[in-house]
């Protein structure tokens, strides 16, 4: 199983379905993925050893016990999405029947384990997920939706704009599905900029235009746009840079020497 991967399968039976097969056919979804997976309840095979609250509904609340849950091999600690996941997973009625399980909010879950514990959603099941170590830490410290530095460039400092000599297609392609799925921007364009004095190469800068009365701000758009880089550009290939389109040269150069790479 990859990071996302899918097989021919059963429909989605709860939201984090919905996001998880959404995530598995198309980047541009991963970014709200990753936004709701903390807040759901996910399943383990195991139980709980020690105290706990019973909250109903296979639901329970710690009191300091330990999860004692099964692998799946070197992928790590086996979470399901749904019980219907599970059954698929055993594919065995009788199975399923003597097993245990439980449920428990992910982010709980995946802090009661030590750091550097990988898991794996939805193993042996239609569609999952891995969960790398490091992308386990970045989801729980907040850094998957890291804080992008503004671009600036110094009253005086000179740089040149072009338009991009080879266009990177397919992350066009992402941004502009991403995009369609919010009311919030209206246009975007993509050039490459060069300030000689950073010493750095050329490098691809993106201009987004808002909506008026947006339902996100850049500030929030700007971190989900960066999973979607990360998830198309290999490390090192080369970085984009991200402005909002008001006033201001390189706007200018974008709107009047290039073609809009989304117009909603």
């Amino acid at each position: 199983m990859k990071l996302f991967g899918r097989r021919p399968s059963s429909e989605p039976s709860n939201r984090l379905e919905e996001l998880l097969l959404a995530a598995a056919n198309e980047v541009s979804a991963r970014p709200q993925f990753y936004r709701e997976f903390l807040d759901f309840d996910v399943y383990v095979l195991g139980e709980v050893v020690g105290p706990s609250v019973d909250l109903g509904e296979g639901r329970h609340k710690s009191l300091g016990q330990e999860v004692h849950a099964q692998g799946y091999g070197r992928a790590g600690i086996a979470l399901s999405s749904s019980e219907a996941r599970i059954r698929e997973a055993l594919d065995s009625p009788k199975a399923f029947i003597q097993s245990k399980y439980i449920r428990m909010n992910a982010r709980a879950l995946l802090e009661s384990f030590p750091p550097g514990t990988p898991f794996v959603l939805n193993p042996r099941s239609s569609f999952g997920k891995e969960f790398h170590p490091d992308e386990v830490k970045a989801m729980l410290d907040g850094s998957t939706f890291r804080k992008a530095d503004k671009f600036r460039i110094p009253p005086g400092e000179k740089y040149y704009l072009r338009k991009p000599p080879t266009p990177p297609e397919e992350l066009i392609a992402t941004l502009s599905d991403y995009f369609r799925r919010s009311d919030a921007i209206t246009e975007a364009y993509l050039a490459e900029i060069y300030v000689p004095s950073s010493g750095e190469e050329p490098h691809l800068i993106l201009g987004i235009g808002l909506a008026a009365n947006a339902s996100k701000q850049m500030e929030e758009m700007v971190p989900e746009i960066d999973v979607i880089i990360r998830n198309i550009v290999k490390p090192n290939e080369f970085f984009v840079d991200i402005i909002e389109m008001g006033a201001g040269q390189v706007q200018g150069f974008m709107r009047e020497q290039t073609q809009p790479s989304f117009v909603r």
